[in-house]
C-alpha cells in the first residue's frame, strides 16, 4: 500500500522553504544590490550565504618531497585525505604560510612554485627556494 501525500502538505512546505529566502534576497536589492555592478551582501538564508570571495591557489614543489605516509608528494592535493577534493584557504597569505611551512617540513630542499588566481581576475605566479629559508 503507497502512501499518499497531500498536495496542500506538499505545498506549505514548498513556502516553508521559498518564504525566508525571498524576503532575505528582497532585502538584498533594499540594502543596494545591483545585478553585474554591485555585489550582494550577504544575509541569512539568502542563497548565497555561504558565498564568499575566496583567493584559490595550487602549492607545487620540484624536486618531490617526503613526508611520513606521504613519499614523493609533489603537490598540497596530494597531502589531502583522499575523500576530499583538496586542502584549501580563502586567502594567499594562508597559502604563503603553508609554503613556508612545507618547506620548512621537509627534508629535501626543493623549490615550491605558488599560482593563486584571485577572484578580482588576477593571477599570481611566484617561487620559493626552500634551501634559502
Amino acid at each position: 500500500m503507497a502512501h499518499k501525500t497531500s498536495p496542500r502538505l506538499v505545498l506549505i512546505f514548498i513556502l516553508f522553504l521559498f518564504v525566508p529566502q525571498a524576503v532575505q534576497f528582497s532585502r538584498q536589492f533594499v540594502n543596494g544590490y545591483m545585478p553585474f555592478l554591485r555585489e550582494p551582501n550577504p544575509t541569512f538564508f539568502s542563497w548565497d550565504m555561504f558565498a564568499n570571495r575566496v583567493e584559490r591557489c595550487v602549492l607545487e614543489w620540484n624536486p618531490p618531497l617526503d613526508f611520513p605516509n606521504h613519499p614523493q608528494t609533489t603537490s598540497l592535493l596530494q597531502l589531502a585525505p583522499k575523500l576530499e577534493w583538496g586542502i584549501t584557504y580563502n586567502h594567499v597569505a594562508d597559502y604563503e604560510w603553508a609554503r613556508g611551512w612545507l618547506c620548512w617540513r621537509s627534508q629535501k630542499k626543493a623549490r615550491v612554485g605558488l599560482n593563486c588566481f584571485l577572484p578580482i581576475g588576477i593571477e599570481i605566479k611566484n617561487e620559493l627556494d626552500c634551501s634559502k629559508i
